[in-house]
């Protein structure tokens, strides 16, 4: 089993990595669409 203290500390980069490039994934998909 991993470290829980390792998680509470990964879960929020990993949510910072996801909505970092939030505005350019919606480019992407409006770009798709039109």
């Amino acid at each position: 089993m991993f470290n829980s203290k390792w998680a509470h500390r990964g879960l929020p980069i990993l949510l910072i990595w996801i909505a970092a490039p939030m505005p350019l994934w919606i480019m992407v998909i409006l770009m798709l669409i039109i």
